[in-house]
């Protein structure tokens, strides 16, 4: 199952160590996305931290773990940064209660607006 959202950044940070953390809202296709993604630059080892929540008013929400980010600048577009995201998925409600799977995200982002791909594979 493939979700196509257009959203905000809503918080940006970025710390000293190279940690960057992104707080992303976004809207498309009958489903809202609630998402913290956070990675280092290469300056530290830590490994990347964050959640999404995946919500659809009919069906029900999808809980998901980041697992892995690769953020790189996009070849074509100077300043759009363009972020490949990995998930584990861990539970939901309604229609999803108890599905499992994996999940990964394409992210492109220019300023505080993204455009978004979640493709799910759910068990």
């Amino acid at each position: 199952m493939d979700i196509e959202v257009d959203g905000d950044v809503v918080e940006r940070q970025e710390l000293l160590n190279g940690t960057q953390t992104l707080a992303l809202e976004a809207e498309g296709g009958g489903w809202t996305v609630s998402a913290l993604v956070t990675w280092n630059r290469g300056l530290d080892v830590r490994p990347p931290e964050g959640d999404i929540t995946l919500t659809c008013a009919q069906r029900g929400e999808i809980f998901a773990t980041v697992t892995s980010v690769r953020a790189g600048e996009a070849s074509t577009d100077e300043g759009l940064l363009v972020l490949r995201v990995g998930y584990v998925v861990e539970g939901g409600t309604g229609d999803f209660e108890g599905v499992t799977g994996d999940a990964e995200a394409t992210l492109e982002m220019a300023d505080d607006r993204f455009k978004g791909v979640w493709r799910l594979r759910l068990g």
